[in-house]
């Protein structure tokens, strides 16, 4: 019984090409920067009526990998804010106010 399935030809190298293509994509997606977000840490700490509050950048949701890979982050960043008294003491510091870093928060997957 002879097999009508070509091995070689246009067709297949066609074929081959996109794989080829497709699988490039693929890896250069896994390194492309994706846009994270700031998370302030709980606590702070004051110097007069300013503080200071460290971020933490992370993907926006939860991301699932294998234990090959890890996710790398933009490092923290130390911002600095204002006192506010909120329900305390006139003279107490109990909510440090402040805005994210300005500069971007980006993650993307890198082998272990």
């Amino acid at each position: 019984m002879q097999s009508s399935v070509q091995r070689s030809g246009p067709t297949v190298r066609k074929v081959r090409v996109l794989l080829a293509v497709l699988a490039s994509i693929a890896n250069f997606h896994s390194a492309v920067a994706e846009t994270g977000t700031w998370y302030p840490d709980d606590s702070f700490m004051q110097v007069n009526v300013a503080c200071s509050r460290r971020y933490v950048c992370a993907p926006a949701t939860d991301i699932l990998h294998d234990p090959n890979s890890r996710v790398v982050t933009t490092s923290p960043a130390l911002v600095w804010g204002v006192c506010s008294a909120s329900d305390g003491p006139a003279d107490s510091c109990n909510v440090c106010l402040t805005n994210p870093p300005a500069s971007a928060c980006e993650w993307h997957m890198e082998q272990r």
